[in-house]
């Protein structure tokens, strides 16, 4: 199965969205530009899984390492959308929901071109 993460940038929020597989194979590319968004300043970070089938323990490291970062510095929210019923399972079961909110509705990524 094809992955994919699809960036961009809405107002003062940065949306990920994970298409397919969330894992160690795209992570690094998902936490390096997370790390260019913060030190540009962006606190607001919208994680869309409505495409996403699985997330490993990498990626969810990697989400868990974000929320923490925007908590050290005392400001900024992750929040994930859209997440399915075993992505949830997965999240609260490594206790990342109390890192971050989850919610199986939200808004939709907007279309970046």
């Amino acid at each position: 199965m094809e992955s994919s993460i699809q960036v961009g940038v809405s107002g003062p929020a940065v949306w990920v969205r994970v298409e397919g597989k969330g894992s160690f194979l795209n992570s690094g590319n998902f936490k390096q530009f997370a790390r260019e968004m913060v030190d540009r300043g962006y606190r607001e970070f919208v994680l869309d899984l409505v495409d996403c089938v699985m997330m490993d323990s990498t990626f969810m490291g990697t989400m868990a390492g974000l929320a923490l970062r925007l908590k050290e510095l005392g400001q900024g929210h992750l929040r994930v959308v859209h997440c399915g019923e075993r992505s949830r399972q997965l999240l609260s079961g490594l206790g990342l929901d109390q890192l971050f909110q989850i919610s199986s509705n939200g808004a939709r990524a907007p279309e970046c071109g």
